[in-house]
C-alpha cells in the first residue's frame, strides 16, 4: 500500500512540475494539494518540505504573500 501511494505522490509531484512549467499554476496547485494530502497520510518529513517549496514557488509567481507566508511557516 505505501508504494501505490508513494508511487502516486510522486506522479503528482511531476505533474505539478510540468503544470507550473507550461504557465497553469491552478493545475499545478491541484497537484500539489494532492501531494499533499498523500504525504499527511504516509508521513514522509522530507517530501512534505519538498512539497512546501513548490508551493512557496508557486505562490511568490503568483504575488500571492499570504500564501507564501502560510507555507513558509510549516
Amino acid at each position: 500500500e505505501i508504494g501505490d501511494i508513494r508511487h502516486a505522490y510522486d506522479c503528482f509531484v511531476f505533474l505539478s512540475r510540468i503544470y507550473f512549467r507550461q504557465g497553469n499554476v491552478v493545475a499545478a496547485l491541484n497537484s500539489l494539494e494532492e501531494a499533499e494530502g498523500l504525504t499527511n497520510e504516509i508521513r514522509f518529513r522530507k517530501d512534505m518540505l519538498d512539497i512546501y517549496a513548490q508551493f512557496m514557488e508557486v505562490y511568490q509567481f503568483m504575488n500571492n504573500t499570504r500564501k507564501l507566508v502560510e507555507y513558509q511557516r510549516k
